[in-house]
């Protein structure tokens, strides 16, 4: 997928800030055009299926023509967003989120920058800077939905991913998770299958294998203190759910993986 294909060019990068008394004239947006605006400060309130969500920094928020800017803040905490304005050749189909999250704080607080500065240098090549700009805020609201649970989930159930995604080799039982979540195990088992498509364990097990895959390709430990290092009772498990999920046994995607050598 060449995801900068249909854009023609950048056409503003710019800071916004939302006046002390909150009011915010909403601006919609035309056609073959995108708006991206990503929180910097404050907070602003948006509606996510049918209820009203508070969002603070790092949201990403992604308009598409017939969309309005955000604009709803409140008096005591009006937000601070980068606009980017991009101009496209034929009308732009979603490819992410309306709604999404930057990763790192502190990431952001240095694209921010270098974006609005790079944007209004002169010495700057637009041709060359617009496709990394995109890409970049691209990158960040697809590995949101990677990564991070959907705002359209119910609360408890964006917990429980946020756990499992942070604790891959943590022994996530599903009465831990239960007492966590404040619901009944049948609850957890029910939700899962309706937002997830899968059980409560084999998300666990998919999170588990990632990192294992992860530090197999990038790292010196032994595939025994991998598996362990994954949450795994014992090497022979692991071999076996790892062939079965990838296809591949640990060893061989270790060498597969191996950098300078002649696969």
């Amino acid at each position: 997928m060449n995801i900068t294909e249909n854009i023609r060019r950048i056409s503003t990068i710019s800071m916004f800030q939302a006046p002390s008394s909150a009011k915010v004239t909403p601006v919609e947006i035309p056609p073959k055009c995108e708006n991206i605006e990503i929180i910097t400060g404050g907070k602003v309130l948006f509606e996510i299926n049918g209820e009203l969500k508070t969002f603070e920094r790092g949201t990403i928020f992604w308009h598409l023509p017939g969309e309005t800017t955000v604009w709803n803040t409140p008096k005591d905490a009006p937000y601070q967003c980068i606009s980017i304005r991009v101009s496209t050749y034929d009308h732009p189909k979603r490819q992410v989120p309306r709604v999404s999250s930057w990763d790192s704080p502190e990431d952001l607080n240095k694209f921010t920058q270098e974006a609005l500065e790079s944007f209004h240098d002169d010495s700057i090549d637009q041709d060359v800077l617009f496709p990394y700009v995109y890409a970049r805020v691209f990158w960040q609201a697809y590995y949101y939905t990677r990564r991070k649970p959907d705002p359209g989930y119910p609360p408890f159930l964006r917990k429980l991913l946020y756990l499992i995604n942070k604790n891959p080799g943590r022994n996530l039982s599903m009465d831990i998770l239960a007492e966590t979540a404040g619901v009944s195990i049948p609850h957890i088992h029910t939700q899962f299958k309706k937002y997830i498509k899968m059980s409560p364990h084999r998300y666990i097990l998919g999170r588990r294998l990632q990192k294992a895959r992860n530090m197999l390709a990038g790292g010196s430990l032994s595939i025994k203190e991998i598996s362990a290092e994954c949450g795994f009772s014992n090497l022979e498990s692991f071999y076996r759910a790892f062939k079965k999920y990838f296809d591949i046994t640990p060893g061989d995607y270790r060498i597969k993986h191996t950098p300078y050598l002649n696969h």
